[in-house]
């Protein structure tokens, strides 16, 4: 799509874009998302607390662990907070550009940009829900599966599954596309020390078990996050149907990209940051397409401009000021509902009851408290 001197272009462009993306990304932030409930939970981790034990975690250890990590290193502050998605944010831009880099020369820069402009990508860039955690451990395994360093690939396929469960898909495809090969199945074998995370008490009922077990969403709501999420990127996903419309052969990316999400849309429950997970593997699909430069640039100059006020209205900052004062009065006693404690714990360094944390309606359905 693109020759040499234009892809040095768009490098230095991306280099350019990742500066606002630490910059408003790092001063973002919105109390109705649930990323305070997990930046609290590393709060309580510190403090001497274990997750499924001492409070209920419905995701995998290594989706919770960075963050007790980030506060070990840089302190218990917003910036030690926000900073862990904007990392794994950019490895995955880099991982992006380096798979459609091994698929075809020259198609990195517009694959890593496309992904950049994209309003799913953007939130979670600065929003921590383990999507570009669990993106950034696919993409390594698929990667390292193209480079022929199947021993590594067949250990991030593994790891991957203890950040998110619903990257189960992707690692299925893999398992299956290796079954036969010994180096890979040694790197699987190299992962088993993850598996005494289970000997956590209630890890397993917390995770798998309360996922299989928790009601549907009702389907208006699940129908409204799919529309959405492919609304915000219907030029990805536009330009990633063409092979299937022309009924040419798929590579591996292609059928990874859709085994996911069929696997996902069939599903009870499906949140839109679900579906951002292979969002990178649909961008490096696309990035080699054989299309017209000028009809390419026109579709990307549309798409952004359509989606500018959502990528805008994300890195908003949406203050609980109100509520501070009410805590000052109180003496740090107050009644608050699910997602204004944690973050009112964690701007004001006072603590409640670990198990209180996450009170999502699902959560009392199966494991009501006590």
């Amino acid at each position: 799509m693109f020759g040499e001197k234009e892809h040095q272009t768009l490098f230095a462009t991306i280099f350019i874009l990742a500066i606002p993306l630490f910059y408003f990304g790092l001063n973002a932030f919105y109390f109705k998302t649930d990323e305070f409930i997990y930046y609290q939970m590393g709060v309580e981790i510190l403090n001497g607390s274990i997750p499924y034990n001492d409070f209920f975690l419905a995701h995998m250890p290594l989706f919770i662990l960075p963050i007790p990590l980030s506060f070990l290193i840089f302190g218990k502050t917003l910036f030690a907070a926000k900073i862990i998605p904007i990392v794994f944010s950019l490895t995955s831009l880099t991982l992006t550009f380096l798979l459609a880099e091994k698929i075809k020369k020259n198609t990195g820069v517009i694959a890593a940009l496309i992904l950049y402009v994209s309003p799913s990508f953007q939130l979670y860039s600065h929003a921590y829900y383990g999507v570009n955690l669990a993106a950034s451990l696919a993409l390594a395994a698929i990667y390292l599966n193209y480079t022929d360093k199947k021993m590594l690939s067949g250990f991030f396929t593994i790891t991957m599954l203890f950040a998110r469960l619903n990257t189960l898909p992707i690692a299925l495809a893999l398992i299956y596309w290796n079954k036969s090969d010994k180096k890979y199945l040694k790197g699987i074998l190299l992962s088993s020390p993850l598996s005494l995370f289970f000997i956590i008490p209630n890890m397993i009922s917390n995770t798998v078990l309360y996922h299989l077990m928790k009601n549907p969403m009702p389907f208006e709501y699940l129908l409204t996050n799919v529309a959405t999420f492919f609304m915000n990127n219907w030029l990805i996903f536009g330009l990633f149907a063409l092979p299937l419309i022309k009924r040419r052969d798929l590579n591996q990316i292609q059928i990874i990209t859709i085994f996911f999400y069929f696997f996902t849309l069939v599903s009870r429950n499906v949140f839109s940051y679900y579906l951002s997970i292979a969002l990178p593997f649909a961008v490096v699909s696309i990035s080699n397409i054989k299309i017209d430069k000028r009809i390419f640039y026109v579709l990307f100059i549309v798409w952004v401009v359509f989606n500018a006020p959502v990528i805008t209205y994300s890195y908003g900052v949406f203050p609980l000021t109100k509520f501070e004062d009410v805590l000052k009065q109180t003496g740090g006693g107050m009644f608050c509902m699910m997602r204004w404690c944690p973050y009112l714990y964690f701007q004001t360094g006072k603590s409640g009851e670990p198990n209180l944390l996450d009170l999502s309606d699902a959560r009392f359905q199966i494991y009501p408290t006590e």
